[in-house]
């Protein structure tokens, strides 16, 4: 459909916002390389972790996209002039610009540094931020003498390990821009861009060959989530900016190549040598490299170039130009493979390294089934369908799933989606969208996502405060409003999808297209951020419960019935806390020192640590575990009888949520607030007071004692649930 005149006129005023971004990476393109030549070159092999080496294949899956190009064109003058800027990367000060730090000295420097020379207010707002960031800073102090003491990582390796994985996050947001711009200004990049895309991939290719990735340091990206990323720092010709695009602009106003910069520019970098680009450009010499370990070579006469294999083992195929369209045709089927499969954009990192030991492409795709199965690419037979001697109900799909399940992957990722909000720059965005109407806004990420057993390609829900309590339909209303023409003026980067218009339960759905992630942004959902941090603090404390929770996903992704992935870690939490593994909801909320309410029903808790709880030992093999939760919920656990209830850890009698029953329910936090509304003045909430469902399956919410987050699954699911959980344990038993 074609764009009205005044779309045609928004869209060209917003070209030159996607120029400079398309000019700054070329900009930065060049100081990222060297940084990761210089990491990869090092002895003895820097130590790295899964967290970053994700990070790393994140970047190449963003990369690939650049480096998939088509056909031979000449750099344009921007470009052949920008590879001779030097650029480089740094940290340093907001408080008092002191520059040239890296990422450890500058929060030593924040946290220990007198800043004699700052005024007044200004000391007052240092001396906040201290305050407010001891605790963090202690932790960090922890984490780096236990790193360097269990692992002997010297002082100078960690600072290397951390300076590369912070620059290489905010890289990763650049990058994401960078092709979003792309795609607006319907510019493919030129043949000298695509090769340095080339060269960095093949850096990282080889980074992630050599470096010795060890699962010692389990923890190491905490660390790395104690500094301050705004600080970053970008250097040129000696000069330090606090803007990648300040910097680019003085260094071509200084290079001849623009006008004056600004005023608020006070810095001056030396003249360069060659102040004149060449005049004809199809003929130019070939510029020198600016990576010397890295050589160029000459532009071929027309070629055609682009990614065989999206992955570790970066492999370019270079035709001549009668080979061309037989390679456009495999290019193509090529394409279609990576949008089916492998649609990883920015913090959605890739699960699958291809690679040469790498298992083959049917392996894989039984390995990763969940993303298989949400795509629908996987087709189940019936449940009466036989699939293996003695087991008529279990096909070969889910025999193969329970004799070898492959969930390293997943728990990787998850472990990764739980720093979405410091990864992302959606938060920020938002926050910054509502500054004029609520200047107190903060932004908090909750879900399955941010949870520790989510998946990468369900969405992001935002729960937008405005810091102010109760919430009204008014003030609501005015920072929906406001979002919505903030997302409307930036249509490029922002998609509404929905639009749901509830007084203080309103909430919309957009889509960030630079990072590709749906968001639903709502403004009363604090207790949802609540248990979301409660099931983190189950996922990231006791590693076996997460482990647990992604299997039985799995499983109920195979058994085909419609059981929602929350219904699925609360039935998980719920059986570990019948066999005493884990703390109930009522433990970790019995020392709290300040309590948190939303509504009628206490929301907060204590981080206790496992040592200071009563637990029993548990059982660290999978196999055993499942086979005991098949056990459990296959023949021991009843839902036709029962309640589970893992605020308290125990099965309640349904017929005790009956009020006429309630001198014998157990749960007194649910009982005391039955007693209230049946004794309440109010006739209102005597007779038409919330309480819980009774419904084929019964599984209480750990903090919203009133929910049953079951009510929706149906009997059939049930019972194909507890059927399906007692086959898988026959078979476990009868094969071990």
């Amino acid at each position: 459909m074609a764009m009205s005149e005044e779309q045609l006129i928004r869209m060209q005023r917003k070209l030159p916002k996607h120029r400079n971004r398309v000019a700054a990476y070329h900009f930065q393109l060049p100081a990222y390389m060297r940084m990761i030549h210089r990491f990869n070159a090092a002895k003895p092999s820097p130590i790295m972790n899964s967290y970053m080496v994700v990070h790393l294949e994140a970047l190449m899956d963003l990369l690939s996209k650049v480096a998939d190009f088509d056909g031979y064109q000449p750099p344009a003058h921007d470009e052949f002039d920008l590879r001779q800027l030097d650029v480089a990367f740094c940290f340093g000060c907001n408080h008092c610009n002191k520059t040239g730090f890296n990422a450890r000295q500058v929060l030593e420097h924040v946290m220990n540094d007198d800043h004699p020379e700052l005024p007044g207010y200004a000391k007052g707002k240092l001396k906040h931020f201290r305050q407010k960031t001891m605790d963090r800073y202690d932790a960090f102090l922890f984490r780096k003498k236990e790193i360097m003491a269990s692992n002997d990582v010297s002082l100078h390796v960690l600072d290397r390990m951390i300076d590369f994985s912070l620059t290489t996050k905010s890289f990763l947001k650049m990058t994401s821009r960078f092709l979003s711009s792309l795609d607006i200004l319907e510019r493919a990049p030129s043949t000298i861009i695509a090769r340095g895309v080339l060269d960095l991939l093949d850096s990282i290719d080889a980074l992630l060959t050599t470096s010795k990735c060890v699962q010692s340091i389990p923890e190491f990206h905490s660390i790395t989530h104690q500094i301050v990323t705004g600080e970053m720092k970008f250097v040129s010709k000696g000069k330090a900016f606090s803007d990648v695009h300040g910097a680019l602009e003085h260094a071509v106003f200084e290079a001849g190549l623009r006008q004056a910069p600004a005023e608020r520019n006070i810095f001056s970098l030396p003249q360069m040598v060659n102040k004149n680009p060449p005049q004809c450009l199809p003929n130019f010499a070939v510029p020198p490299p600016f990576l010397p370990a890295i050589q160029m070579m000459p532009p071929p006469p027309m070629m055609s170039a682009s990614m065989v294999q999206v992955g570790v083992n970066m492999q370019v195929l270079n035709l001549a130009a009668h080979h061309h369209h037989q390679q456009q045709q495999q290019q193509n089927f090529r394409m279609q493979q990576i949008h089916q499969q492998q649609q990883h954009l920015l913090f959605n990192p890739s699960l699958v390294r291809m690679g040469p030991n790498v298992p083959s492409q049917p392996q894989v795709a039984q390995q990763h089934m969940a993303y298989q199965q949400r795509t629908g690419a996987v087709q189940l037979p019936p449940l009466n369908q036989s699939g293996a001697v003695g087991c008529p109900a279990l096909n070969r799909c889910l025999i193969n799933f329970l004799e070898q399940p492959q969930l390293d992957s997943l728990i990787e990722n998850g472990n990764v989606l739980i720093h979405f909000d410091k990864s992302s720059v959606i938060p920020s965005e938002i926050i910054s969208a509502l500054k004029e109407v609520a200047p107190a806004a903060r932004v908090e990420c909750f879900g399955a996502k941010v949870s520790g057993i989510g998946y990468e390609d369900e969405n992001v829900n935002l729960y937008v405060d405005n810091a102010k309590h109760p919430k009204t339909s008014d003030n609501v209303k005015e920072m929906f409003e406001t979002l919505q023409r903030f997302f409307v003026a930036n249509g490029d980067e922002w998609t509404i999808q929905n639009i749901h218009d509830a007084d203080i339960r309103t909430h919309l759905t957009v889509k960030n297209n630079c990072e590709n992630v749906c968001c639903r942004i709502t403004f009363a959902s604090e207790i949802y951020c609540y248990n979301t941090k409660l099931i983190r603090y189950y996922a990231e404390t006791f590693p076996m419960y997460q482990k647990l929770c992604y299997f039985v996903q799995e499983f109920v992704k195979l058994i085909d019935i419609d059981l929602h992935c929350y219904i699925i870690v609360v039935l998980v939490l719920f059986y570990m806390q019948k066999r005493d593994y884990l703390p109930t909801v009522a433990q970790l909320q019995s020392r709290i020192t300040e309590e948190i309410y939303n509504g009628h029903w206490l929301i907060n808790f204590e981080s206790r640590k496992p040592e200071k709880l009563k637990l029993k030992q548990m059982e660290m093999n999978l196999r055993n575990m499942a086979t005991d939760i098949f056990l459990f919920y296959g023949k021991q656990f009843s839902f036709q009888e029962s309640v589970v209830c893992p605020q308290i850890g125990l099965a309640i009698n349904r017929s005790d949520f009956l009020p006429e029953n309630m001198w014998r329910m157990s749960l007194k936090r649910y009982k005391a607030y039955v007693e209230e509304c049946v004794a309440s003045d109010s006739a209102e909430r005597r007779d038409n007071f919330p309480q819980f469902d009774l419904t084929p399956m019964c599984v209480q919410d750990p903090l919203e004692l009133t929910s049953n987050i079951a009510a929706l699954v149906s009997s059939t699911d049930t019972g194909i649930f507890v059927n399906m959980c007692k086959l898988a344990y026959e078979f476990y038993v009868n094969n071990p």
